[in-house]
């Protein structure tokens, strides 16, 4: 169930055991019952609402994925950023994620998606790109 919140921002809460939720259940046939993911895993059933009703799993994209610093909206919005603006063009970047600097973006990108395991598993060894880096006018060699 929704809450108002100071900034006019939705809060929610689990009808069943009433803790803040932002990863939430909401069933498709009961007005207002939203479960957290413990209490649907449990088989909570409150009033009319059973628990085989149909769910709508709602997220705001702030669980993480890679990196326990970096929402998953954020990755969204960064990897949008560097398919309309291009690789290396940080600065733009921060046009699409907000809530990081050019900086934040620029080392998450290079560590995650070049050096890190995902750079490691789809860069293929002896290939060699270059690209240049808008904000250093550096050129950068991939290889591995």
């Amino acid at each position: 169930m929704a809450e108002a919140g100071e900034d006019d921002a939705q809060r929610y809460h689990c009808v069943n055991c009433h803790c803040d939720i932002t990863m939430r259940l909401k069933c498709a046939q009961c007005a207002d019952v939203d479960l957290c993911l413990e209490c649907f895993a449990t088989g909570a059933e409150i009033g009319e609402h059973k628990k085989n009703h149909d769910y709508q799993l709602i997220d705001d994209g702030s669980f993480c994925l890679l990196n326990n610093k970096w929402g998953a909206i954020e990755e969204v919005l960064l990897l949008d950023a560097i398919e309309q603006d291009g690789l290396g063009n940080w600065q733009d970047a921060t046009s699409h994620v907000l809530t990081k600097t050019t900086d934040e973006i620029k080392e998450y990108y290079t560590n995650t998606y070049i050096d890190g395991v995902i750079g490691e598993g789809t860069i293929p060894q002896g290939f060699h790109q270059t690209f240049l880096d808008d904000c250093g006018g550096e050129s950068r060699y991939l290889s591995q």
